[in-house]
């Protein structure tokens, strides 16, 4: 699998930022790692966008996401991702920060697949006042 970018975009994108692990071809059975951490500048959740997209030459079978860690219950997700990403084709896990106790909160978002794919980790951080 290839990452060719790592990216922040939305309306929130300014209370995001990101460290990206994945440098060009992610080999069978190995990982990489993308820190996004969220630094809010009002109450609220804020919405995070993670794209995921297939720039192999054959199908990629995202079998999940999930949210696991010390915090995850301070985060939510949801994807539209279908259970076979085409080549060149893209779907999204929208992850929203929703601290409930002020505080430092992490957690990981990880992009499952099969057939040898890698999995995904993205970590993730955020600050409740």
């Amino acid at each position: 699998m290839r990452v060719a970018n790592v990216e922040v975009i939305g309306g929130n994108e300014n209370v995001f930022s990101v460290a990206n692990g994945c440098r060009g071809t992610v080999k069978m059975e190995e990982d990489c790692r993308i820190d996004v951490k969220f630094e809010p500048t009002s109450a609220g959740g804020k919405e995070l966008k993670v794209t995921i997209t297939n720039s192999g030459p054959i199908d990629l079978p995202v079998t999940a996401t999930s949210l696991s860690g010390q915090n995850e219950q301070q985060f939510e997700q949801s994807n539209d991702c279908p259970t076979e990403l085409a080549p060149g084709k893209s779907c999204a896990s929208t992850v929203v920060v929703r601290p409930t106790y002020q505080g430092h909160h992490e957690a990981v978002l990880t992009v499952w697949a099969k057939g040898g794919a890698p999995e995904t980790e993205v970590s993730l951080s955020g600050t409740g006042s």
